[in-house]
């Protein structure tokens, strides 16, 4: 090995240890990387959800910016700021979110939010104050004194919060305006689910769930409170339900113009729906009630029924004797409510309690199809309206022609087959029953015609397989009594044609349509019950006159004695008759022949008569229709005037000499040959 191999070896040594030397200490392994990184992000990421409070004053929403559980948006409508999917947790030290002196858009969402108390008193979970735009939606407040507190504020939107265990009110509500209270779900509370006080006005509760409200005696589930110079106006309390509270709505000082409808209040430990002092012009309808004292009023100018439908009282018809004899749903007496629970004093009514007290009035039943009249082949289909102010208990028909009955359900059903196979012909009444589960019944009929008979039909004429040239005429006779359409095709053609006579003539444009040959015209017929007959008719259609070609012989040729032989082509599938004739006379020669070749002799007593001469003959043939086919050819006839057998040839003799002399002098040359 020479020195300079030597020199590049120790060289790349060299750089192959220094190079793994600088992996060892600069690199590592991906997989340390990831890790460490990954743990991290889970130490930040549950650091950065859970927090103690949160303060927002005079719009100062910039302070969280960069906090993954806060969108800092513009504070328009279509971008709001944004706390969400975060723990609240101030531990018993004061609310857990306020906002201040805010008029820009935000939402709180997502959230739990829990202990925002001290001592069981002031604080609350989410508290707003002089706040606008807002939106607070599902998130979950327990373990707080108040829930969600407003005061001084407008245009919010509380939705679909859980708020649970709260030391006074679930939601709480102060000189606010336009706010709208749905959805919720507000339980446990040791004072009032939902509390609103001094000078709200346009406050929308609607579709909340609040029960079990009880604490401390108290326990409204909805609670309206006012002052002399802070009066409530023009709020609404919609479709919630309110279960298990001391109270269900009270109404209670200062509160006017009040519209509750359509809820549902049950099993309130003292009242389900009081109006107390100095409250006016309050409508309370279309609400269900079911409580220990349903109603109290001791104000006046309410109103517990909008003129013509009031609420449902559980108690009207046990206590107060209620009833309803016309069964439309309205008591014939009013609900009386009181001021107490007494009852010392009744203050106004309900002249439109809603009323069940059994039903007493028959289902209304009518046939709504098919009507009177009607004709059918087979078992038909019948709809009935049928209408009852309970519940329908059973339904079924009788057919009055045989007494056969079967039941059915809802509003459609079919005749049973076997039933209607067993009615006679003709008009059938069928009576369909209904009762209700009181056993009041009624009934309606219906008459129909039962026409299960097909119409008969006969073609008298033509008769099948007759040939026809142009458009027949087809005489036919149709009977049913309820016979309905008459029309006729030919099979193939896809195309209807009606008539209504006995006698009619084929269409002309259908029968040119048609090929030459066998043409099938179906007639049809049926009646007003469906039955459906029809009747086929085969003819022929022949409007080709018969062809006639001469292959042989050719015109122009020359016969003697012997007369000619004629070989003629003849094309008509219906040939009757084949003849000639010479030279345009009368007399007429008829030959037996058939569609297609035919080769004949003239017969010798014809040809024998006729001059010589140029011979013109005329051949004709017909069909059976009478259409003739004509062709003609002219032959000549010639004679000789001696006729023999044909003679010899000329020079035969003397070329037989001449070879005979050539062969005696061939034998004489050769004898002398021999000699010498």
């Amino acid at each position: 090995m020479n020195n300079h191999f030597k020199n590049k070896s120790y060289i790349i040594i060299l750089f192959l240890i220094a190079s793994g030397l600088f992996a060892n200490v600069f690199w590592t392994p991906p997989s340390e990387i990831t890790s460490n990184n990954i743990d991290n992000k889970r130490s930040l990421k549950t650091s950065q959800h859970e927090i103690s409070f949160i303060i927002i004053n005079n719009d100062n929403w910039t302070g969280f910016a960069g906090e993954p559980w806060f969108h800092l948006g513009d504070g328009t409508e279509n971008d709001p700021h944004r706390i969400e999917n975060l723990t609240v947790n101030p531990n018993f030290m004061r609310s857990a979110i306020y906002i201040f002196n805010s008029d820009e858009h935000f939402i709180i969402q997502n959230c739990t939010i829990l202990n925002a108390v001290f001592n069981f008193e002031w604080f609350s979970g989410i508290e707003l104050g002089y706040a606008e735009n807002g939106i607070i939606r599902n998130n979950t407040i327990y373990n707080s004194y108040r829930g969600i507190w407003c005061s001084y504020s407008q245009n919010l939107n509380i939705t679909n919060n859980k708020v649970f265990n709260c030391t006074e009110n679930g939601i709480r509500i102060d000189y606010s305006l336009d706010l709208e209270i749905s959805d919720n779900e507000i339980y446990e509370t040791d004072v009032y689910g939902l509390y609103i006080r001094f000078d709200c006005s346009n406050i929308h509760i609607i579709g909340n769930t609040i029960y079990n409200n009880t604490g401390g005696g108290y326990g409204a589930a909805i609670m309206f409170t006012g002052g002399s110079t802070y009066v409530n106006y023009d709020n609404y309390v919609y479709n919630n339900t309110l279960r298990g509270n001391v109270y269900g709505i009270l109404i209670s000082s200062y509160t006017n113009r009040t519209e509750v409808m359509y809820n549902e209040i049950f099993n309130s430990i003292l009242t389900g729906m009081e109006i107390r002092n100095n409250c006016y012009d309050n409508y309370v309808f279309l609400n269900n009630l079911s409580n220990t004292h349903n109603a109290l009023d001791d104000s006046s100018n309410n109103y517990w029924d909008n003129g013509t439908i009031g609420n449902f009282w559980h108690d009207y018809i046990s206590s107060q004797g209620g009833y309803d004899l016309d069964d439309n749903g309205i008591g014939d007496i009013p609900y009386k409510i009181y001021n107490d629970w007494a009852q010392t004093t009744n203050t106004v009514n309900d002249t439109f309690p809603i009323c069940d007290d059994g039903d007493d009035i028959p289902p209304t039943i009518s046939i709504v199809s098919p009507g009177n009249d009607t004709f059918y082949s087979s078992s038909p289909s019948i709809t009935v309206s049928i209408y009852d102010n309970g519940e329908i208990d059973s339904q079924w028909y009788k057919m009055l022609n045989t007494s056969e009955t079967d039941t059915f359900s809802g509003t459609d059903f079919q005749i049973d087959p076997t039933i209607w196979t067993n009615q006679p012909e003709g008009v059938i009444i069928i009576r369909v029953f209904v009762n209700d589960t009181a056993g009041n019944s009624n009934s309606s009929d219906l008459q129909i015609i039962k026409d299960s008979i097909v119409p008969s039909i006969d073609i008298i004429n033509p008769l099948d397989g007759t040939l026809f040239s142009e458009a027949p005429e087809i005489e036919v006779s149709i009977f049913d009594i309820h016979i309905n359409e008459t029309w006729y095709t030919v099979i193939g053609s896809g195309q209807n044609y009606p008539f209504s006579t006995s006698s009619f003539e084929m269409n002309s444009t259908l029968w040119s349509a048609q090929d030459e040959d066998a043409v099938i015209i179906r007639i049809y017929a049926n009646d007003t019950a469906g039955n459906l007959e029809y009747a086929d008719l085969t003819i022929v259609k022949d409007s080709l006159n018969p062809i006639l070609t001469i292959n042989s012989p050719l015109g122009g040729m020359q016969f003697g004695i012997t007369p000619p032989t004629i070989n003629i082509t003849i094309t008509e599938l219906h040939l009757d008759k084949f003849w000639f004739r010479i030279n345009d006379s009368s007399t007429l020669y008829f030959v037996t022949v058939s569609n297609g070749e035919n080769v004949f002799a003239m017969e010798s007593s014809i040809w024998d008569i006729i001059p010589e001469g140029h011979v013109k003959i005329n051949f004709f043939a017909n069909d059976t229709l009478g259409k003739i086919g004509t062709i003609s050819i002219t032959i000549i006839k010639e004679i000789p005037d001696n006729p023999q057998e044909p003679p010899s040839i000329p020079g035969y003799g003397i070329f037989l000499l001449l070879i005979s002399s050539l062969c005696s002098l061939s034998i004489a040359n050769r004898i002398n040959g021999r000699k010498k």
